[in-house]
């Protein structure tokens, strides 16, 4: 439905279930991204992944446009509403087609490399949640940052 330079970014297909649980499982990308503990995500998680696909104003998943593998989702929750290309495009959409005026996400302390994405791209720090989240055998900080539409239609207003 939707494309970048690189992906397609289409709606889920039942299979997209087992390859995100799949991701999910992967410990590299848990100590990255879990909010809650790093543990083993079993098939009795199936019906949580497809409620959380559904809820969502909008949910996409990745694949990569030269393989059509699976690389991926994203997703903007409406609530007071891995790769910069789809974020980038999902910030578009969001401001343009959805006409949403915050978009706010959290991300870990020590995941430097998605923090300094979420800077280039315009979100502001917004607070820490001083370690909050127990990660690897640590606790880590939880990054809270958020962009409003008036200052991305401000950096958007040559194109």
């Amino acid at each position: 439905m939707f494309t970048t330079e690189r992906l397609i970014l289409r709606a889920y297909r039942e299979e997209d279930v087992d390859e995100t649980l799949k991701m999910w499982n992967d410990l590299t990308i848990q100590q990255l991204t879990a909010i809650d503990h790093v543990v083993p995500r079993g098939p009795n998680q199936k019906q949580e992944v497809r409620s959380w696909f559904e809820k969502n104003r909008l949910h996409v998943i990745l694949e990569d446009k030269a393989s059509g593998s699976y690389v991926g989702f994203m997703a903007i929750e409406d609530q007071n509403p891995k790769n910069r290309d789809v974020l980038r495009w999902a910030i578009d959409y969001a401001f343009k087609g959805l006409n949403l005026h915050r978009l706010w996400l959290k991300s870990f302390g020590h995941n430097e490399r998605a923090i300094n994405v979420y800077k280039k791209l315009g979100f502001v720090e917004e607070g820490r949640l001083r370690k909050a989240n127990w990660v690897d055998g640590r606790w880590v900080d939880v990054v809270i940052m958020s962009i409003l539409d008036e200052e991305w239609w401000d950096s958007h207003k040559n194109e």
